[in-house]
């Protein structure tokens, strides 16, 4: 006898399987209550995107089939292993791809092999019967159902009766004779079972359930399947019927045939329904991975002796029907936590929820991890993307973070994407920074997480975390990029903050601007400004200011882009021509001041760390003949010497670097190329944060070039500029640039 497999059969008989009604006080599957029009009678279960990691399959005797994995529920393929309700070692099952959802007695549990779907004890591992690949038509007892294909896609059913060699097959008898598709399962009374199946040709097929003397094998008591979807449950004395998208469960009495209706909160696309004792438990599976609040996430029992309702779990997730009729529920609860509950009547026949295996994971919403303590930015070019991860991803994360010295705040809403395997939600901090990376300092953050399905509490919770770099010569604002300074003709002193940022077509690191920022007026009272790296020990840059008067003043750094009031260095310096500083030429770690006298002579004014008194008493001569020079500055570490560099360029547009010793003098000049066109050179220290030196130059036309350092002493510049960029100058030219 021939038992060959066709896919769509194997399809329906699938559909079949969780379609029919699931025994006596459980909680049921699709109730074979007939199609709406045009639709198919039993309806699989619809994919679930994330199911919780661990589900009930059977319920047993003494334990119970659980399943692990993830994915879609209709396609995967879990872990099963055997669970013993008395705490006992956990054992796999090994060799399956699937585990039936099946109510045997005893530990009895249908396997599916890669070529036969088996009745099996999960206890001791002994195979009882099997059936080929496709043939499974149900279980009920100890019997296994089995599909015989006949001409024009016909079946016929057998039951097979026995265990391994005394195996006998006795044939189904009182069906149609053109029945196309059956199942079989366990019915509401000892010896009898429950059979849906349709006939006809699939695209007029006609459904029907029935009862099944499983004494002699016969069905008797058919009957149309009624039409509409939903979900029943049945004990000795009542039968429930939830009629898809409906607002009312329908309680009929066994013995007089009356019915009355649960009116419930709203319609409801679907519920699974049992039977405890004088109560009706009814829930929606899920509910711990939905998107939005319902009152049926509950598992919820009535009393219909009295009326009124109570709470049993805050979720359920999956279920089976227990052996004993008592069905087991993988769920949850805010108060008990997750894991494996028995359904049962308690004390006064009241229903109680009672905890068979503990799971670690919690109905409530939970922090898995948050961003680090420290974010060290030295060589980043933006800001970090700043993760927060939660132990569900069906929830709404508002985040508040905060600038601790500035006081800077900014507010994110996001959800973690459910498509994606990690429930975290990311803040591209740098998208909400449009002049800049973030500054350096101490940050605090505020989270408040809301779980969509509102099951638990709103999680609040907070933290705190540093930004550190290097600090570099050229930065006003503390963010670790160099800021240009520029004093218009009515004295206003501006500064422009640099950076690199990401260009969102190309996604190539572009260097730009952000718009100017007014620092304060006044400056022109200086003719010459100088950005002098931190002499003061602020931590930030530096700049000093010489008035008419050859007074030299230090104006502090503040961190936050503009400067504290002048404190007085001294006089004498209208002696120099051109100053330059923000280098360490020394080779002590603290930046110095260098000038070229009228007489062309350069000399060194060391620094000393000491805002009161910057620069050491006694200036250092170096050389003559810089007088050949137009423009001079001091560029930090350009060629990879661990001292500070300097570049000149002459009145022919050749640019020289004078490499530092440190010890407070310079190497031979060497030429590194004509900048002919530029009014003034700026070392504005590491722009690009790759660890060298850059220059800029400020040209004719108020426009600005960044030539890139290799830390090459030999070709220590590109020779071509990254980029060409208009610095503003709005309705008042520039007349000094540092």
């Amino acid at each position: 006898m021939s038992y060959a497999a066709t896919s769509r059969r194997l399809a329906t008989a699938v559909a079949l399987t969780l379609a029919v009604t699931l025994g006596t006080g459980v909680l049921s599957g699709t109730a074979p209550l007939g199609p709406a029009t045009g639709s198919p009678a039993m309806v699989p279960a619809g994919n679930e995107v994330n199911p919780s990691i661990d589900e009930v399959v059977v319920a047993g005797a003494t334990g119970f089939v659980s399943s692990r994995g993830g994915g879609f529920a209709t396609d995967y393929r879990g872990i099963y292993r055997w669970v013993p309700y008395d705490g006992g070692a956990t054992k796999e099952i090994r060799g399956v791809n699937l585990v039936y959802h099946t109510v045997l007695p005893g530990d009895l549990i249908v396997v599916e092999t890669e070529d036969r779907s088996v009745l099996r004890d999960a206890v001791s591992g002994k195979d009882l019967q099997s059936v080929p690949l496709g043939r499974y038509a149900g279980a009920v007892g100890s019997s296994l159902f089995a599909s015989v294909p006949g001409v024009q896609d016909v079946i016929t059913l057998e039951m097979l009766v026995g265990q391994g060699d005394a195996v006998t097959r006795r044939p189904v008898t009182g069906l149609p004779a053109d029945v196309r598709d059956a199942h079989v399962s366990p019915g509401d009374a000892p010896g009898r079972a429950v059979i849906a199946y349709y006939t006809g040709p699939y695209d007029a097929r006609k459904h029907y359930t029935g009862v099944l003397d499983l004494a002699t094998g016969a069905v008797t008591e058919s009957s149309p399947a009624a039409p509409g979807g939903g979900t029943s449950a049945s004990s000795p004395a009542r039968t429930a019927l939830h009629r898809t998208n409906t607002d009312r469960i329908t309680v009929t009495d066994r013995s007089t045939g009356a019915t009355r209706d649960i009116v419930l909160p709203k319609p409801v696309e679907d519920l699974e329904l049992a039977f405890v004792g004088d109560w009706l438990l009814y829930v929606r599976r899920g509910g711990l991975h939905a998107t939005e609040p319902s009152p049926y996430h509950a598992l919820t029992a009535y009393d219909l002796t009295k009326g009124g309702t109570r709470k049993l779990l805050d979720h359920v997730t999956s279920l089976a029907p227990g052996a004993d009729g008592a069905p087991l529920v993988r769920g949850g609860s805010l108060t008990t936590g997750e894991g494996y509950y028995r359904l049962a009547p308690g004390a006064g026949g009241v229903p109680a929820a009672t905890l068979r295996s503990k799971l670690p994971e919690r109905a409530a919403v939970g922090l898995v991890s948050s961003p680090p303590t420290t974010f060290d930015l030295t060589r980043a070019t933006r800001a970090p993307v700043l993760y927060w991860s939660f132990t569900r991803d069906n929830v709404e994360a508002t985040v508040t973070l905060r600038h601790t010295a500035t006081g800077r705040t900014t507010t994110f809403v996001e959800r973690p994407d459910p498509s994606y395997e990690y429930r975290d939600i990311s803040y591209d901090w740098q998208r909400d920074l449009p002049a800049g990376p973030p500054a350096n300092g101490a940050y605090t953050w505020k989270l408040s997480v809301r779980p969509l399905n509102g099951i638990g509490p709103v999680l609040n919770t907070s933290g705190a975390f540093t930004v550190v770099r290097k600090a570099n010569a050229h930065d006003f604002n503390d963010n670790g990029t160099p800021d240009v300074l520029t004093r218009d003709a009515q004295g206003r002193l501006w500064r422009h903050d640099t950076f690199f940022r990401r260009d969102p077509v190309t996604w190539k690191e572009t260097w730009t601007f952000a718009p100017r920022a007014l620092v304060g007026t006044g400056w022109q009272a200086y003719d010459r400004i100088e950005a002098t790296g931190n002499l003061g020990g602020s931590g930030v840059g530096d700049v000093v200011g010489r008035d008419k008067a050859g007074v030299l003043w230090l104006h502090k750094g503040r961190g936050d882009g503009t400067f504290a009031a002048r404190i007085r260095v001294g006089t004498g310096w209208g002696a120099y021509n051109q100053l330059a500083g923000g280098s360490d030429v020394t080779g002590d770690g603290r930046p110095d001041l260098l000038g070229v006298d009228k007489a062309g002579v350069l000399w060194i004014h060391p620094g000393t760390g000491k805002d009161t008194a910057p620069f050491a008493a006694a200036r250092t001569k170096v050389s003559a003949g810089w007088g050949a020079y137009n423009d001079i500055t001091a560029v930090g570490n350009l060629a990879g010497n661990p001292t500070g560099d300097l570049l000149a360029r002459d009145r022919n547009g050749t640019v020289w670097q004078f490499l530092g010793t440190g010890k407070s003098g310079f190497a031979p000049r060497s030429d590194i190329g004509r900048f002919s066109n530029d009014r003034r050179l700026v070392g504005v220290g590491d722009a690009d944060l790759d660890g060298h030196a850059d220059l800029l130059s400020y040209g004719v036309y108020n426009d600005v070039h960044l030539r890139r350092g290799t830390g090459d002493w030999r070709s220590p510049l590109n020779r071509t500029p990254d980029g060409t960029l208009a610095l503003s100058a709005g309705d008042v030219p520039y007349d000094s640039v540092a």
